[in-house]
């Protein structure tokens, strides 16, 4: 069973905690075990003994859309363990925002410094590939104006961009997050849906086993005869 639960909705990219069973390679591909999320085990040597075992598989994972310049975008997969470090090189880059000469306003057109924008640029490894946030500006063709924000790249591919009120209100969300919380709730669910596949089953059986009794109940009134006061019974 897998939890998917957004967080933040971006503009261009959505953020969801993401919970499975099922353990993930580098690449974000499943790898089926058919172990639950939450599971036991008894020991053979000691069959007193029983273990609860619960080994969740959690990631954050930006779930983009196609960028303003319809290219095509790549998801971020962020395993549970660099979480918070990303959130920490997020916080780096919102708070770089703010650099006097980082941005210049030419004839109307905002620019930003190059040599600038390389130093609050954060990068952060993510198994075989990485993810690099870089301060960028935004279109916002609704106004006809620009957003200072961050632009993410994974694997040297777009995956969206975000405004700086987007990126401060979603390490706030980050900071606050306890993806332990997600987890449980995934293990939860997966044991009552267990349980309601078992009661189907009963279900079933019990309605197969009253379905037999009546058509044994049906044969046998075909065989008592009424007129001769004859009783067939089965032997």
């Amino acid at each position: 069973m897998r939890l998917i639960a957004t967080i933040y909705p971006a503009r261009s990219i959505d953020w969801r905690i993401k919970v499975d069973s099922r353990p993930t390679n580098y690449k974000g591909q499943e790898i089926d075990t058919g172990r639950p999320l939450l599971d036991t085990w008894v020991p053979p040597r000691d069959p007193n003994e029983t273990y609860l075992i619960y080994n969740p598989r959690i990631a954050l994972v930006g779930k983009s859309r196609n960028d303003s310049r319809y290219q095509e975008a790549k998801d971020v997969f962020m395993p549970a363990t660099l979480l918070y470090a990303f959130a920490n090189k997020l916080m780096i880059a919102y708070q770089y925002l703010t650099t006097p000469g980082l941005y210049k306003r030419d004839g109307g057109q905002l620019y930003m410094d190059t040599r600038l924008c390389q130093e609050g640029t954060q990068k952060l490894s993510v198994y075989h590939g990485s993810v690099i946030i870089t301060p960028t500006i935004i279109p916002e063709t609704r106004n006809s104006g620009e957003l200072i924000g961050v632009q993410f790249t994974m694997d040297s591919m777009s995956a969206g961009t975000m405004s700086h009120t987007e990126v401060r209100e979603f390490c706030e969300i980050l900071t606050h997050t306890d993806i332990q919380t997600y987890a449980l709730i995934l293990a939860t669910f997966e044991k009552l849906d267990n349980m309601d596949k078992k009661l189907d089953a009963i279900m079933a059986m019990q309605n197969q086993i009253l379905q037999l009794l009546g058509q044994e109940h049906i044969e046998k009134a075909k065989l008592k005869d009424t007129s001769t006061g004859l009783d067939w019974k089965f032997v």
